[in-house]
């Protein structure tokens, strides 16, 4: 069995596709997108039933996602939820806030979700959602409900510690860094004071580097966790 994380694909699955007909994934094979899935978007969600019905009938890996900021809310609340899965068809599925999975003995916390750098130039509810930003309920519970260590911790975005040390690699489009919302960066901080985990995991920058011995940022690459956990071959 193996576990690959990679980042933002924005409903373009291509690389995906690629990635596990190269690696001849099978349905013992997971691969985790973290955040701007961007499957679930159109309305008319024609495209999202053709891909859903090509992908069911060609592969068996399980695509999971957890949500970021660009994902269509009004259809992402309309999944519906399966063994604390958010069962989009057999094979894809989106992994909630709060939850930690266990794939292959390795211990994932999800807290999705992140604060659009562009949102004024959006327009709520067609390509924007004030349900993007990191959950402050979310993460208080997970804070109280906190009891074991953790081997990953998946999110979109970085804390907001971690963006502002490694500031030239995590860029914001060269927009005016005083007029951000760092809500969710907050909250996020909040959170990883407060747990024990090995390593951290999230998109949203849309980079591919290790900034530490802890902090991962994902975008085109795909990185086995195993890889990760044996401190091979990293960026």
């Amino acid at each position: 069995m193996a576990i690959f994380l990679k980042g933002d694909t924005h409903g373009d699955l291509s690389a995906v596709i690629n990635f596990i007909e190269k690696m001849n994934l099978g349905e013992n094979d997971s691969i985790i997108i973290l955040g701007d899935f961007g499957l679930l978007w159109e309305y008319n969600r024609k495209r999202e039933k053709e891909f859903i019905e090509f992908y069911e009938k060609n592969y068996k890996c399980n695509i999971y996602f957890i949500r970021g900021n660009h994902e269509n809310y009004n259809l992402l609340n309309k999944i519906p939820i399966e063994n604390d899965l958010g069962k989009v068809s057999e094979h894809i599925s989106y992994l909630l806030d709060g939850k930690v999975y266990i794939l292959d003995g390795v211990s994932f916390l999800i807290m999705g979700g992140a604060d659009s750098v562009d949102k004024y130039r959006r327009i709520e509810g067609l390509n924007w959602w004030k349900e993007e930003a990191v959950s402050a309920e979310s993460v208080q519970n997970t804070i109280i409900n906190s009891c074991c260590h953790i081997d990953f911790v998946l999110t979109h975005t970085a804390p907001k510690s971690i963006v502002e040390e490694y500031k030239p690699l995590l860029c914001t489009l060269d927009l005016d860094e005083t007029k951000l919302d760092r809500t969710s960066e907050n909250l996020l901080d909040v959170l990883k004071e407060k747990i024990d985990f090995d390593y951290w995991c999230f998109g949203h920058f849309h980079q591919d580097v290790q900034l530490n011995d802890k902090f991962f940022c994902f975008m085109n690459d795909f990185k086995d966790v195993q890889q990760i956990i044996q401190k091979k071959d990293y960026y």
